[in-house]
């Protein structure tokens, strides 16, 4: 269903639904079926995507140091040469299912750009936690497999397409490059180090308020912020 879709279903039937119960809803299902690795309709069933399946299969008996090549692809029935064909390595793996998944959420708060507001924010943040507890296994693969900076390179590329992106449906024109990417970094560290450290303690603390920590990055300051970016700061 495109946002088209979910406009019209939205202004035929206001009593019934709202933008951001629509929103929460196919995001939901977008996510969700990423991480548990469901297919979708126009996905393709690679070699490739199959071998990431089955990775995050033994993830989820295994640790990812405990995880070589050699039983990965002989797990999957092919010879180590074989398996070199389509990855270098179990890094280029793990690269591949961080990658996807800011994809998958970016592609999502890009595609509702009409519709996002702070509710929708601070739900899309909850959701992706509760996600993230859902699949504990894939996620503390991620956040613990000792690849800190690939983990936050992606974190801060997430977190720069989105700020970027609410910039644009604010009409905030980026002109301070500096700043914007001091933006970043910051909204990026506190996302990541949270993330990292609730998973560190087994995310025994509730989602809601670990969602309550991450929404500073929806709220109303973030536009005013924005605005510092529309102008080189003055030298002094």
């Amino acid at each position: 269903m495109s946002s088209k879709d979910l406009c019209r279903l939205v202004y035929a039937q206001p009593g019934i639904y709202t933008y951001t119960t629509v929103v929460i809803g196919f995001m939901m299902s977008r996510f969700l079926s990423y991480l548990t690795g469901e297919k979708t309709i126009t996905e393709i069933d690679t070699t490739e995507q199959r071998i990431k399946k089955e990775f995050v299969s033994m993830l989820n008996s295994s640790s990812y140091a405990e995880i070589r090549v050699k039983d990965l692809a002989s797990s999957m029935g092919m010879t180590r040469q074989n398996f070199y064909r389509y990855y270098s390595s179990k890094e280029q793996i793990l690269s591949e299912l961080i990658e996807d998944s800011v994809e998958s959420l970016v592609a999502g708060i890009e595609e509702f750009s009409p519709v996002l507001d702070n509710q929708v924010w601070g739900v899309l943040i909850e959701l992706a936690l509760n996600s993230f507890k859902a699949n504990k296994e894939l996620t503390y693969a991620i956040m613990r497999s000792g690849a800190d900076e690939l983990v936050y390179k992606y974190t801060r590329a997430f977190l720069s397409r989105t700020l970027g992106h609410f910039a644009r449906i604010n009409n905030i024109k980026v002109t301070d490059h500096d700043y914007f990417s001091l933006m970043a970094s910051h909204f990026s560290g506190a996302m990541y180090h949270t993330v990292k450290d609730w998973c560190d303690k087994d995310m025994r603390v509730p989602v809601k308020d670990v969602s309550q920590m991450l929404r500073v990055t929806a709220n109303d300051a973030l536009a005013a912020l924005l605005q510092n970016c529309t102008a080189p700061a003055a030298s002094e």
